[in-house]
């Protein structure tokens, strides 16, 4: 048809997509037909309900805008780890809410939390020296996000760094008296069993001979001892079969002339706990512990000057009445464990205990072994006994092979 002019309106359906062309470009083409002059009526209505634009959302008003964020004094990432912690004590407290005066009540008392869940809250909730400057140079009406109200309660606590460290010696003490306690008890035991075992030092004694025979005539033989700490690889040595170990010859003779040194019992307590103790560390840890008992006692002498400083005391004393029988007798063990090595180290003439206590536990598992070994042996070279119907019947094949060889 023809184009006429008409008002520009903008179309409210949605726009398709197409290069335009302009009259002059569409002539002698097959948009250009002077004879088609059919009116062609559309759908509007339809159009526009299947294609119209849906209708925008209008921006809400200035008067309804979104309050602005505030942030943290302590940056967003600490105090998203500050909140994380605050919510393992809620929970363990079984609140609803928890206040930052809760967080710093179950610090200062160390109840109503697992003491190991407490130890590890502590590195996140304890103020860093910058933060703690901060917080104490700002007034309260400054600390507007629950993060910050935290920390700001517990850098109120007096001398807080030094009671946060006590605190935290406070919850791993005990457990680490005793631990102490423990392997002080190990270490002693076995060093006791291997100076104080006569079989033991008999079998040492056979090596000895065994040594200086295999030895004789060369540098190192005619020894009146040796150092034990390659005894096991030394009983390693292979006889020129390449199939029996210098252990295996060890068991057969004393099972000849000493059978009653066969067994390891008096070394019982020589066990893989001992010389895996590091026992050259145990004294390290003895002096730490007294240095940390030394920290919570400082602590408690400065509480004494702070009125407002009870609770901590509270705590303090309790657990400070509670580890004394355990301070007691963990210098009398330390005490005796230190005898006790010193003892291993003098009659086995070794510098490192606990590479004796090694070599002696692998030499008793080795012995025990080739005993086991040689038992087995023993029994499966011992003929088995006939039973009387056993003979009458060998009796009675051997007198019919003779009477056939002497008819033949």
């Amino acid at each position: 048809g023809k184009h006429t002019s008409l008002p520009v309106v903008k179309s409210v359906t949605k726009a398709l997509h197409w290069q335009p062309l302009s009259s002059a470009a569409t002539a002698n083409t097959v948009w250009c037909d002077d004879n088609d002059d059919m009116e062609r009526s559309i759908n509007l209505k339809q159009l526009v309900d299947e294609y119209g634009n849906k209708p925008s959302k209008k921006p809400e008003s200035s008067s309804e805008a979104k309050p602005k964020t505030i942030e943290s004094l302590i940056g967003n990432k600490r105090a998203t780890n500050v909140e994380i912690a605050c919510s393992k004590i809620r929970k363990a407290l079984d609140l609803k809410k928890v206040l930052p005066e809760d967080v710093k009540r179950v610090i200062l008392t160390q109840e109503g939390v697992d003491p190991s869940e407490l130890l590890s809250l502590l590195s996140t909730l304890t103020p860093t020296e910058e933060e703690l400057k901060m917080l104490r140079t700002r007034n309260s009406s400054s600390f507007q996000t629950f993060p910050d109200r935290v920390l700001f309660e517990i850098s109120s606590i007096p001398r807080c760094l030094q009671k946060l460290k006590s605190i935290e010696i406070m919850l791993t003490i005990k457990e680490t008296m005793s631990d102490l306690l423990v392997q002080s008890q190990i270490v002693t035991n076995a060093a006791n069993a291997a100076v104080k075992s006569s079989v033991f030092k008999k079998q040492l004694k056979w090596i000895l001979s065994i040594g200086n025979e295999m030895n004789k005539g060369k540098r190192t033989g005619n020894a009146a001892g040796f150092k034990i700490d390659n005894l096991g690889s030394m009983l390693d040595t292979k006889d020129t079969s390449n199939k029996k170990t210098l252990m295996s010859f060890l068991v057969q003779t004393i099972s000849e002339s000493e059978p009653d040194c066969l067994s390891t019992q008096e070394l019982k307590d020589v066990s893989q706990d001992a010389f895996r103790c590091a026992i050259s560390s145990l004294n390290d840890d003895h002096t730490r512990i007294t240095s940390s008992i030394g920290c919570i006692e400082r602590e408690l002498s400065e509480c004494t000057k702070d009125a407002n400083d009870t609770v901590f005391h509270a705590a303090a004393s309790k657990l400070m009445t509670s580890i004394k029988p355990l301070q007691s007798q963990l210098s009398l063990f330390n005490s005796t464990r230190e005898s006790s090595v010193s003892q291993l180290c003098q009659y086995f003439g070794c510098t490192k205990a606990e590479d004796t206590l090694r070599e002696i536990y692998l030499f008793k598992n080795r012995f025990d072994a080739a005993v086991n070994a040689f038992n087995e042996k023993k029994q499966q070279s011992v003929k088995e006994p006939s039973t009387p119907l056993q003979e009458l019947v060998r009796d009675g094949l051997a007198k019919r092979f003779h009477a056939v060889h002497d008819e033949d």
